[in-house]
């Protein structure tokens, strides 16, 4: 299986050639904007020889956030709009039919190794606020790194084994877009320098081209969640044995639970959330659905300057 890169590589490249061949402009109507764009926000990507300074929070009273949701909340909540009116009823990436589940820690000498057996592994860091950072982790968290950045580590399995549960909601890493069974959150991550990277199998790759809409980054992430919601009557009453130890996100009884905090871009943040196709804010109907997942912490603000995953271990 680990040999799907190369070759979803080849075929992604092929397929761009005839595109650009058969095509002599893009249509501007199908183009759209990130939040960033929308308030002239400036973001710089890191350049070797810059100087990166980066400090943990040690005064909580020193720590001061801001939203940019004033300045642009209309306009963001138009373009959100009509952005999902252009994209078809799903999306599927380049790389195939699979979703990411939380990649555990295997301890032993030195100091431990990672596995996803024959699966492939996904990595998504996230380079994270710089200036007193408050990042932090408690309980099971699988293989994922935080420090004053985090680095959230999946192996990827095919969807079809997975359904929904007699006894949770849970939801999965999701790589193809598909409305009405996933959440999104847009990331507004460091603005300076920033060090944002995918890899798949230790290769950086381009998230946009192989899985578009549902996980996408430059200076900032847009991750997807594909939720499956608990079924009591119909449910299955076991995940499934993919020969790996693994997790899933939200809060599930019974599991061993975790969750991870990261601290978002501390000015104009640009932070989003959405269900489907519309944005959720806090104390919204919509909201309560989201939170199993994932927490917008900030209650008071509309989509929250930061974000709280959860996260329990299910083999």
């Amino acid at each position: 299986m680990k040999n799907i890169i190369q070759f979803s590589f080849l075929l992604f490249s092929f397929s761009f050639l005839l595109i650009t061949l058969g095509c002599e402009e893009k249509d501007d109507e199908t183009s759209t904007q990130n939040p960033t764009e929308l308030i002239g926000k400036i973001e710089t990507s890191y350049v070797e020889g810059m100087q990166k300074v980066e400090t943990v929070m040690t005064d909580e009273s020193l720590k001061q956030e801001t939203s940019a949701w004033a300045e642009y909340s209309e306009a963001m909540e138009n373009e959100y709009e009509r952005s999902n009116s252009l994209r078809k009823k799903s999306t599927k990436s380049a790389y195939g039919n699979f979703v990411g589940v939380i990649k555990q820690k295997f301890w032993s000498i030195p100091p431990y190794t990672t596995g996803c057996g024959e699966y492939d592994e996904l990595w998504v860091f996230m380079d994270c606020e710089d200036s007193n950072n408050n990042n932090h982790k408690g309980g099971w968290t699988g293989a994922t790194v935080v420090d004053r950045n985090i680095t959230l580590k999946f192996c990827l399995v095919p969807q079809s084994l997975f359904s929904r549960s007699k006894y949770h909601t849970y939801a999965v890493l999701d790589l193809n877009w598909e409305p009405y069974a996933n959440i999104e959150r847009y990331f507004d991550n460091e603005d300076d320098g920033n060090t944002n990277y995918v890899k798949l199998n230790g290769t950086e790759i381009n998230p946009n081209y192989y899985f578009p809409d549902a996980l996408e980054q430059s200076n900032n992430t847009l991750l997807s969640f594909y939720v499956f919601w608990q079924d009591a009557n119909n449910g299955s009453t076991t995940f499934p044995n993919l020969g790996i130890q693994y997790g899933v996100f939200g809060t599930l009884s019974g599991k061993s639970q975790g969750y991870v905090y990261s601290d978002d871009e501390d000015n104009s943040n640009v932070n989003y959330c959405a269900y489907g196709q519309y944005l959720v804010m806090s104390g919204s109907t919509l909201y309560p659905m989201y939170w199993e997942i994932i927490d917008m912490i900030e209650p008071n603000l509309p989509y929250g300057e930061n974000t709280t995953f959860y996260m329990s271990r299910v083999q």
